[in-house]
């Protein structure tokens, strides 16, 4: 099941999956530079006051009311979050919340952007996104710029 995050108990659960992700699969990658960076921008009281205001949403999967993937979007197009819990990877969870989220929000869209880690770089071309693989360091965190261009019709 998925659903849009606004209970604080589903958020700090969340917030809980993305940083056991991150701590597994891409933490060994960056500096303390770029843990603190990333670890500040996933406190619960850094982003709360962003999720209130609309400038980011979350979403959740749920498998037996167990929160396993989040989706994280900074209004209106890009995914400043995309975390699945290791006992699901390559199970289409990614994939699904993506797809859910576009499904509700496309037609006001002609792109989607994402900083991809070079851990989920493969993950996000499998969902169509595109653009040069150079990897590119702010403040610690490593990130590769990419976007994927919808389909408008006119």
């Amino acid at each position: 099941m998925i659903k849009k995050l606004t209970k604080e108990a589903d958020i700090k659960a969340g917030l809980k999956l993305v940083t056991a992700v991150f701590d597994t699969f891409q933490a060994p990658d960056y500096g303390p530079d770029g843990v603190a960076s990333f670890k500040n921008f996933i406190d619960f009281q850094q982003l709360y006051p962003q999720l209130t205001s609309g400038k980011i949403s979350l979403y959740g999967y749920f498998v037996n009311q167990q929160i396993v993937g989040l989706l994280g979007i900074r209004n209106p197009n890009h995914i400043c979050l995309l975390f699945v819990a290791e006992a699901y990877h390559r199970k289409g969870i990614a994939r699904k919340l993506f797809a859910n989220w576009l499904q509700e929000h496309s037609a006001n869209l002609t792109t989607v952007t994402v900083n991809s880690s070079p851990y989920a770089l493969a993950a996000y071309q499998k969902l169509g996104f595109e653009g040069d693989t150079t990897v590119i360091e702010t403040d610690g965190i490593k990130f590769i710029p990419l976007t994927l261009t919808l389909n408008t019709r006119n």
